[in-house]
C-alpha cells in the first residue's frame, strides 16, 4: 500500500423527510369534505347575497322591452319598510319571534330523538322508519306518486279515479302544495281539516 492517506467521502445527505401529524392529516381530510359547499356558496350564494345588498340600496325600474335600470336611493327602503310601512315592522316581529322559540325547540327535540333512536330497544328499526315518513312525505314524491295514479290505472278502478279528480277540483289542489311546502307536520293537521 501507497502512504497516502484516503480521504473518505460523506455520503450525500438525504432532504429532511416532511412528517405530518396527524391533526393535519384530518385538517386536509376535512376541508376536502367541506370544500364542494365552500365552492357551491361561493359561485352560488354569495353573488346572490351580494346582489340582494346592492338592490336594496337601489330602486328599480323595469324597462320596455326587457331588463332593469338601478337607481341608487340609498336607506330610503330601509326608511319605508321600518317607519312607514305598519305591515313591515309586524311582520318581522312576528318572524324573529317565532325563530326564537321554533330553533331551540327543533333542536332540542331532535337531539332527544336522536338519542331514543340510537338506544337499543324492541322495534328500533320500525320507529326509525315511521319517524323518517314525514320526510319522504314533504319531498313530494308522495304527492307526484299519487298525482300520476299509476296503481288506479293499473288496476283499472275508475270509479277510485272519479272520485279522487272530484275531490282534487273541490280542494284546488290544496294538498300538493302544503306537501311541496316542507311544513311537514302543519301539512298534516291542515290536511286533515280541511280535506277531509
Amino acid at each position: 500500500m501507497t502512504g497516502t492517506p484516503t480521504v473518505k467521502q460523506a455520503a450525500p445527505k438525504k432532504a429532511p423527510r416532511k412528517i405530518v401529524s396527524l391533526d393535519k392529516k384530518k385538517a386536509r381530510a376535512g376541508w376536502l369534505f367541506v370544500l364542494p359547499f365552500v365552492i357551491g356558496f361561493i359561485i352560488i350564494y354569495l353573488p346572490v347575497i351580494l346582489d340582494s345588498i346592492k338592490y336594496s340600496f337601489c330602486e328599480i325600474k323595469i324597462l320596455q322591452g326587457g331588463g332593469y335600470r338601478l337607481n341608487f336611493v340609498g336607506f330610503q327602503n330601509y326608511q319605508e319598510a321600518l317607519f312607514e310601512d305598519p305591515d313591515f315592522v309586524r311582520i318581522l316581529i312576528s318572524g324573529v319571534k317565532q325563530l326564537v322559540f321554533d330553533i331551540p325547540a327543533i333542536v332540542i327535540f331532535s337531539l332527544f330523538m336522536a338519542v331514543l333512536l340510537n338506544k337499543k330497544m324492541f322495534g328500533r328499526a320500525a320507529f326509525r322508519a315511521i319517524f323518517f315518513v314525514p320526510v319522504i312525505l314533504s319531498t313530494g314524491l308522495i304527492a307526484n306518486i299519487d298525482a300520476s295514479n299509476i296503481l288506479n290505472s293499473y288496476m283499472g278502478r275508475r270509479r277510485f279515479r272519479k272520485q279522487r279528480r272530484d275531490r282534487d277540483r273541490r280542494n284546488g289542489g290544496f294538498v300538493l302544495a302544503l306537501l311541496q311546502y316542507g311544513g311537514r307536520y302543519r301539512a298534516y293537521d291542515l290536511c286533515h281539516k280541511h280535506c277531509k
